[in-house]
């Protein structure tokens, strides 16, 4: 039981996952048919709603064997009958059921796409020699990739001597930092989605928060709380409307919708009676249509809740406010703002990125301007050429000249935009090279001082633990050497059991391999005499050969010993003309310094002489 239910966690935790990533996917697919037509079948809005449907099917695949093994799990540890099994099994019927409705829709999707790639075979069979003597034409252009090539191995070396030289900061602070920034980010993504919730739905946010906590609790997703929520408000105003089926069902269940005012009362306080009242009643069938009556589609999912009440979930949302698990409003609003500025720095990003994709725009318009020009000559010469191979051939040259004419016509501009995009970063690099060095010390600085300064807190805590595990040894002493004893009284007796037995073996292997080296020593002797024999013969060989050279290296050394003498005398006498030089430039400073070295190491050592 213990494991069924550990295991149930594991796996709704792995599924509150899943089903964030659903969410990204959802506004994925929110922009793309934002930027097309919903029955736009271009290859561009099919490859893009594609891409997304791709995701989403690998996601769903993940989700079904979550789901599977979670049945397997409920199934051992509670049976096939239970409660908890049943739920298991429905959601994975559900989840096959949106899978095969994905890979339909993916299924035509690709059917559209395949259409469209017979449309552009013929034309890609035409085209493919205008490409080759585009590929010629491109090959005129390496020379000036390889300026850039060069420059960016400048760059490189900059950035990679820089990278060593911040290396150790790097690793230190960021291993500090990341697990703070990841937990800021996720905590205002969660009070983000919480803040949005409360103003779908008008629940407050700290009861969100306990419904959640209690949702995980009792298997039910909080968003089956608060879809049930918003269905019973309509419910209410159907029934306060006029709606005969609502007020039917509120009737049935002995539950007030108005107060003695004739307003509507509080919807929260109107779903728990109305949960309370379902709960009350002992056929199923009668109970799930009242339900599916009150609160729609949602009251599938609602028998784990019903089943607890609103006493039951009470006492989960008091737990979840002891536990903490419910932040203040003030909490989530500072946290859902720092969200809210998280997105704009993403959106800015995204932005610079754009503005950065119109530095070259220009030249890019140009060529594409030219390229359709040129397309459209093509295209109709191939057309007027009636199959004529010697006019397509007239045409494809005449193309082929009008666009290597274009290409180098616009190639110094394109050229020299990139070098100044990157002469630029250098510049800016080498500009706040002393303000990155200067920020990099102080950060290193700041990580030392805090250090310093919590030494002896750190200290201190470092003793008391230790403290307190010697204390625990000490007072566990007895029952610890009881226990070692005990250990080692039953090895040893285990031992000298098994001696009577291992001894004989022992002896039978030591005796099997003096046999066997025994009985093929003259092998053995016979391979150690060939290898000395191999050894001996390959250095009498080569030992003329060696002998030969040997003047021959010498001489070598000797003579580049000679020829570069002068300047090996005349570069040891600079070195220590400089070196004097300087040590006569440092005199008087070390002479003014050496009384404070002498105090320094004077005061040093007389607190020391306490701790010695």
């Amino acid at each position: 039981m213990r494991i069924g239910i550990e295991g149930e966690k594991a796996f709704k935790d792995a599924l509150r996952d899943i089903n964030q990533s659903f969410k990204v996917l959802g506004s994925e697919m929110q922009l793309i048919t934002s930027q097309f037509d919903k029955n736009d079948s271009s290859v561009q809005a099919v490859t893009a709603r594609n891409e997304v449907l791709n995701k989403e099917i690998d996601q769903q695949k993940g989700k079904i064997e979550t789901l599977r093994a979670a049945l397997q799990n409920a199934s051992d540890s509670f049976g096939e009958n239970d409660r908890r099994t049943q739920n298991w099994q429905i959601q994975l019927n559900k989840a096959q059921a949106d899978l095969n409705g994905m890979e339909k829709e993916l299924q035509k999707n690709n059917s559209v796409l395949d259409s469209a790639g017979k449309e552009f075979d013929s034309a890609e069979k035409q085209a493919n020699q205008f490409g080759n003597e585009i590929t010629s034409a491109s090959k005129q252009s390496e020379e000036a990739s390889g300026r850039f090539d060069k420059l960016g191995g400048v760059i490189k070396g900059i950035g990679a001597s820089l990278g060593v030289a911040l290396a150790g900061i790097g690793a230190a602070a960021v291993g500090a930092g990341k697990s703070l920034v990841d937990a800021s980010v996720n905590s205002a993504a969660y009070a983000d989605e919480i803040l949005t919730m409360s103003d779908q739905t008008h629940v407050g946010t700290e009861a969100l928060q306990a419904y959640q906590y209690a949702a995980e609790l009792i298997d039910t997703p909080l968003e089956t709380f608060t879809a049930s929520m918003a269905r019973n408000v309509r419910s209410m105003d159907s029934a306060a409307g006029g709606s005969k089926e609502a007020a039917a069902a509120y009737a049935r269940l002995g539950v007030s919708i108005q107060d003695s005012n004739g307003h509507l009362r509080n919807g929260e306080d109107v779903y728990w009676s109305a949960i309370d009242a379902l709960g009350k009643i002992s056929n199923e069938t009668e109970r799930d249509a009242l339900s599916m009556q009150i609160f729609g589609k949602s009251a599938q999912d609602l028998n784990p809740l019903i089943a607890k009440g609103s006493a039951g979930i009470k006492e989960l949302t008091a737990e979840a406010q002891n536990m903490g698990a419910v932040m203040s409003g003030d909490q989530l609003s500072s946290l859902g703002k720092f969200d809210d500025t998280v997105q704009r720095l993403k959106s800015g990003a995204e932005a610079a990125k754009n503005v950065m994709g119109t530095v070259l725009l220009p030249q890019m318009q140009t060529l594409a301007s030219s390229g359709v020009s040129l397309l459209g000559t093509f295209t109709k010469g191939l057309s007027n050429a009636g199959g004529d191979w010697t006019k397509i051939s007239a045409a494809i040259a005449a193309t082929i000249g009008g666009l290597t004419s274009s290409i180098l016509a616009e190639l110094p501009k394109v050229v020299q935009a990139g070098l100044d995009i990157v002469l630029s970063i250098g510049n800016a690099i080498t500009a706040n090279l002393p303000t990155i060095i200067n920020s990099a010390v102080s950060i290193v600085m700041t990580l030392v001082q805090g250090l310093v300064s919590a030494l002896p807190q750190i200290t201190q805590g470092a003793l008391q633990l230790v403290l307190s595990l010697v204390d625990g040894i000490i007072a566990n002493l007895p029952q610890l050497v009881n226990a070692a004893l005990t250990m080692v009284i039953t090895l040893a007796s285990g031992i000298g059991d098994a001696l009577p037995k291992l001894i004989p073996a022992m002896i039978d292997a030591v005796l099997t391999i003096v046999n066997t080296l025994l009985n093929n020593m003259d092998k053995v002797l016979a391979a150690a005499f060939k290898i000395i024999e191999g050894l001996a013969r390959g250095l009498i060989n080569a030992l003329p050969k060696l002998i030969d050279r040997l003047p021959q290296i010498i001489d070598s050394i000797v003579n580049f010993i000679v020829n570069n003498l002068p300047l090996i005398i005349e570069t040891g006498v600079r070195i220590i003309v400089e070196l004097a030089a300087g040590l006569i430039k440092a005199i008087p400073t070390l002479v003014a310094k050496l009384p404070q070295i002498i105090s320094a190491l004077v005061n040093g050592f007389g607190k020391l002489l306490g701790a010695f």
